[in-house]
């Protein structure tokens, strides 16, 4: 799913960097740019720098975590000294427990949990099911919430996809 939205984003014209330990799918994106297949067709999309290193990153007002359950813990490790005041971290994960594991590294007030998927023409499409307050078990609207829905409004803005929010 990181591959579909980093191509998605980097057509609507945002700056992406994409982070994956698989170093071939990294050196491969660099040289070839990031191939994608699917129902909306096949292309190549250019200008999205990969890398292994996520500590490379540096601060960005967005940042989609899109691993497998047992790569959360690592990668909100490696996400939570790089945020800044104003990022948002959403997590787009299938798999139960991210919330917690996320907890165990940074502060959750900025983060917002998601379930992705992709519909036939591949847009993307996410449902934003609630954000974290200081309590991971605590969900709802918060200025935060709100805030960090308005952040992924705008980095969806001329990306084919469709965001929803909802309050658990």
């Amino acid at each position: 799913m990181g591959s579909v939205y980093a191509g998605l984003f980097a057509e609507a014209g945002h700056e992406v960097q994409a982070v994956d330990i698989w170093v071939e799918h990294v050196d491969a994106i660099n040289r070839d740019g990031l191939r994608v297949e699917g129902a909306s067709g096949d292309r190549v999309v250019d200008g999205i720098r990969a890398t292994t290193d996520g500590g490379s990153v540096g601060e960005c007002d967005l940042y989609i975590l899109a691993t497998k359950a047992a790569g959360v813990g690592a990668a909100a490790e490696t996400i939570a000294p790089l945020m800044g005041p104003e990022s948002i971290l959403l997590i787009i994960q299938n798999g139960l427990g991210a919330g917690e594991r996320i907890s165990q590294y940074m502060d959750t007030s900025h983060v917002l949990l998601g379930v992705a998927d992709t519909d036939q023409v591949h847009r993307a499409v996410i449902h934003v099911t609630g954000a974290f307050h200081r309590r991971t078990e605590s969900v709802g609207d918060t200025e935060e919430h709100v805030r960090g829905i308005h952040v992924l409004r705008d980095a969806f803005t001329g990306a084919e996809a469709v965001l929803y929010g909802q309050q658990d």
